[in-house]
């Protein structure tokens, strides 16, 4: 029997039955050291480039969930890379 804790696929499992409990994970990694074209997940860096805002839908018979992902949603895990941030003035022109 498999942990209800595992990572798995969404096309290794079933349909997904009523009230059942739904999580989006994004596993960040750095280059493979073996191999340095292949990540051992989402560079944080690309991640905050491309996904900085997104929304995801779910979908069942009856209704559409949909929930909406913001720069405030990743603040706790990249510190100082999103959100407000203090930034220098442009050298004056001469």
């Amino acid at each position: 029997m498999q942990s209800s804790l595992e990572i798995v696929p969404i096309n290794g499992i079933e349909l997904i039955p009523p009230g059942a409990p739904i999580e989006l994970v994004a596993k960040f990694g750095e280059p493979d050291p073996n191999v340095p074209e292949h990540v051992l997940g989402i560079d944080p860096k690309v991640f905050l480039e491309k996904w900085r805002q997104f929304a995801f839908d779910a979908i069942d018979d009856k209704k559409t969930y949909h929930f909406e992902f913001k720069e405030n949603s990743f603040m706790p895990f990249f510190k100082g890379k999103v959100g407000p941030r203090v930034a220098l003035k442009p050298e004056p022109k001469k």
